[in-house]
């Protein structure tokens, strides 16, 4: 439980290696323990949780990988939306760079409205 508690430390860098052993541990179970990780203050722990995320393989992360596509950051977007294509195997429109804000929110509603129908699939998968 060392890692799971050093997520919340207050010291950005034991976050931040909190985050990768987790990673390093290949199980998808770790992913729980992540997720709120993906709103961590610091812009690199947030990209390296969407990638650790999307390397772990774990549906339970679709959902908050979804919502970090509307990231303030294009860097944190863009590590969300590359985890979500590899857990889903879809790749619908999305440019992480883009400053218009209701362009993305069109975009983050297609996967939102996809997550919808298809998260029974995923879930019980």
């Amino acid at each position: 439980m060392g890692l799971v508690e050093e997520l919340s430390s207050p010291n950005t860098s034991e976050r931040w290696q909190a985050v990768l052993a987790l990673g390093d541990t290949r199980d998808p179970a770790a992913s729980e323990y992540l997720l709120p990780s993906l709103a961590d203050e610091d812009i690199f722990i947030r990209m390296v949780t969407a990638r650790v995320l999307g390397d772990l393989g774990s549906p339970r992360g679709i959902p908050a990988l979804i919502d970090a596509l509307d990231d303030g950051e294009a860097a944190v977007r863009e590590a969300a939306y590359v985890a979500l294509c590899s857990l889903t195997k879809r790749d619908f429109p999305f440019d992480p760079s883009t400053d218009d804000p209701s362009e993305r929110a069109r975009r983050v509603k297609v996967w939102r409205e996809w997550w919808e129908k298809e998260k029974a699939r995923y879930l019980e998968g």
